[in-house]
């Protein structure tokens, strides 16, 4: 090994290599194995030096020691990690560090009197290594192909001239090991709104376009009147504007799934998101259907849970729906599926809904951030997967996150999408916003 020392934030103690100091004569990290989150590994530790140097060392190493146990379990904290380079000029890894303890070798105090002590650090850490620098991972957008570590810009939508997503391809990310990721969202607009995100591994995430248009539905049998009406603010430059005059639970728009997008979605849970050109009136649920048809009729494979549609937002989340409500056998027909949009109205009379798309949101791993201060003018989200930390707004915790986070896995291509509602109206389905993904790849071994 070139270098062994233990880190915490900007904080550093070189137990061998260029930064060690005496007594610290040199150290070996033992090899460790072994399966679950956490690995039992042995630092053999030489200290030469006068008797008082040597008492400071061990007093040091204890308190690094017992800071990392102090810090391991804490969210935010700063970890006290172990630290290692293989040869010089190599990458420097890093490991978690849990707890530790110390043997002395030898013949413990009576042998420091003659100017040396051997240490066997009994360390317990994290099961993997880590880079110890954090990289800015090449993603790629829509309005930015080209793969680039320097942030994309993304919009509200997904259409020919908008798109919501960045991806990072099967080789962005090194290592071996899944990897938590820093994100970094950035727009100027709806500061004190909600922010939809999900990360697509397994749909087909190069391919599968998880926005149904609205004009491309169609009225059901015996259902709503469907009219696609133009409008240069809306995802592809139309709406379906859907009409009916009745309380009834009423079929409102057929969104066709054809063969090729139902084995992309290979049966995976997705979280519907209808985002409206204008919006709702009062009084109206909502909810979702797959449906496959037949000659002798429809049948209902499966079916969400009612939600009531907001009377200001343009986003309106569903319940989650796997799509199809079954796995799919590769190239086994599926055509004849259609995701139905009904609605159930408080009152009678004439009703009218502005169906601008639905965003079928991958829900492998998700997160919704929801604002908790009013006065914050941009929406601004800074998610640091590696220490459990959300900020937003200049470090201030302007949002709260519900869902499990993102996890960034090596050798896969992988998507991220977005789609923003700002408090007081719609966020514009071409309004930029900046995003960054960061990342520490991770290996089981050195």
């Amino acid at each position: 090994m070139n270098l062994i020392e233990f880190r915490q934030g900007s904080a550093a103690l070189a137990l061998m290599g260029s930064g060690a100091e005496p007594p610290y004569r040199g150290a070996v990290l033992a090899p460790s194995a072994g399966e679950g989150s956490s690995v039992e590994t042995e630092v053999l530790v030489s200290l030469e030096g006068t008797p008082a140097q040597i008492e400071t060392a061990l007093g040091a190493i204890q308190r690094w020691l017992t800071e990392a146990e102090r810090a391991a379990n804490l969210a935010g904290a700063d970890y006290v990690f172990l630290a290692a380079q293989v040869i010089s000029g190599a990458a420097v890894w890093r490991s978690k560090i849990l707890s530790g303890w110390i043997e002395l070798l030898g013949a413990g105090a009576d042998q420091r009197a003659s100017g040396s002590q051997g240490l066997r650090l009994h360390l317990k850490r994290a099961n993997y290594w880590e880079s110890a620098e954090e990289i800015s991972l090449a993603i790629s957008s829509l309005a930015n192909p080209a793969p680039t570590p320097g942030g994309v810009t993304v919009q509200n939508a997904w259409d020919s001239a908008n798109g919501n997503w960045v991806h990072l391809a099967a080789g962005g990310l090194g290592g071996d090991l899944p990897a938590p990721c820093r994100l970094y969202y950035d727009s100027a607009y709806g500061g004190n709104g909600t922010l939809y995100t999900g990360q697509n591994l397994s749909s087909a995430p190069a391919s599968a376009n998880l926005c149904l248009q609205g004009e491309d539905g169609f009225a059901a049998a015996g259902g709503a009147a469907v009219t696609d009406t133009p409008d240069a603010s809306s995802s592809g430059g139309f709406f379906a504007r859907l009409t009916w005059s009745t309380a009834a639970d009423m079929a409102l728009l057929e969104l066709p799934l054809v063969n090729t997008l139902v084995t992309q979605l290979a049966g995976w849970p997705f979280l519907p998101i209808l985002r409206l050109a204008n919006p709702a009136g009062a009084g109206l649920w909502c909810y979702w259907r797959v449906i496959a048809r037949a000659p002798g009729g429809d049948n209902v494979l499966a079916e969400s849970r009612p939600a009531y549609l907001s009377e200001s937002a343009r986003l309106n989340p569903g319940s989650p729906l796997h799509l199809p409500p079954w796995q799919v056998v590769q190239g086994e027909s599926q055509d004849g599926l259609y995701l139905q949009l009904r609605c159930q109205a408080d009152t009678s009379g004439s009703h009218t809904l502005d169906v601008d798309y639905v965003f079928l949101m991958p829900l492998e791993y998700w997160r919704q951030y929801r604002p908790v201060m009013s006065w914050m003018t941009h929406l601004r989200i800074e998610d640091d997967g590696c220490r459990g930390v959300v900020k937003s707004y200049s470090a201030m915790q302007g949002h709260t996150a519900d869902g499990p986070g993102f996890w960034l896995w090596p050798g896969r291509e992988q998507r991220f999408y977005f789609l923003a509602e700002g408090v007081s109206g719609g966020v514009p389905v071409n309004q930029n916003a900046l995003v960054f993904l960061y990342a520490r790849p991770r290996k089981r071994v050195l």
